[in-house]
């Protein structure tokens, strides 16, 4: 008999053995009357040759931490996401051009900053490097939302999926950013200026020629399933446009559970 591995609301994992599940298996089962979430396995990802995953680092005042992941796909030669050195030098492009290439500092809280970038190699190799450059510290001096507030960039791509489309969630979003108090709703000036902040990233880093490199980077998303199932081999998908929803989204998730927070009686 298979083993289900079974997530009730707000508790940890319990095995349940035993159970014979129909293929495929139901997302939710309902045992005495409590609903169950079934947690799916984990499935070792394939590699994807010259494909560098950078997740950005941010930490708050407050000690909370947030990341965003990104993907850039390198020029097929002279330029191997498998050499550290290579990883270093994306990983410093990256910080250096959200540090002065496009102003990306005014539109986050001064209580927030992007502290480095980790770019891992996505080809098999366990090769990966941090930035080296100074952080990206916030520069508007209006304080921030909750860590788990976020600004959604839209990412577009040239296929169509269902499920959305990449998404970027920024921490560190400063109240004077939305219409009005009290509101969810951004203000037009602040989704313009992020917008452009974005589209100028992709600019910039689609336009980067490293040294020795027979031409330059590709920022965009990896595609691993089709259909539910794992790809044999993955597919890189360039990002060609970018848009910034215009109402504050969450990650709930960045303020850990509420345990953390003691129960009040």
């Amino acid at each position: 008999m298979p083993e289900a591995a079974l997530v009730p609301a707000g508790r940890g994992r319990a095995a349940l053995t035993g159970i014979l599940l129909p293929s495929p298996p139901p997302t939710r089962v309902y045992i005495s009357d409590l609903e169950y979430r079934l947690a799916a396995p984990r499935v070792a990802l394939p590699p994807i040759i010259n494909v560098a995953k950078a997740v950005l680092n941010w930490t708050n005042v407050a000690g909370q931490v947030a990341k965003n992941i990104l993907h850039f796909l390198a020029p097929t030669t002279g330029y191997p996401m498998s050499d550290p050195s290579k990883l270093l030098d994306l990983a410093n492009k990256v910080m250096t051009t959200l540090a002065s290439g496009v102003s990306l500092s005014a539109n986050i809280s001064s209580n927030w900053t992007l502290q480095s970038c980790t770019c891992h190699d996505l080809g098999g190799t366990s090769a990966f490097a941090t930035s080296t450059t100074s952080s990206v510290p916030g520069s508007n001096p209006a304080a921030p939302f909750p860590p788990q507030v976020a600004v959604v960039l839209s990412w577009q791509v040239a296929s169509s999926y269902r499920g959305g489309k990449p998404r970027t969630y920024l921490p560190g979003i400063p109240q004077n950013a939305i219409a009005t108090t009290g509101s969810s709703a951004l203000s037009t000036t602040y989704a313009t200026a992020l917008e452009g902040v974005a589209a100028s990233f992709r600019g910039i880093m689609n336009g980067y020629t490293p040294t020795g490199a027979s031409g330059p980077t590709t920022i965009g998303t990896v595609s691993y399933f089709h259909g539910h199932t794992v790809r044999p081999t993955p597919v890189f998908m360039g990002y060609i446009d970018v848009s910034v929803h215009e109402r504050l989204d969450s990650q709930r998730r960045r303020s850990g559970q509420e345990s953390a927070f003691g129960v009040i009686p």
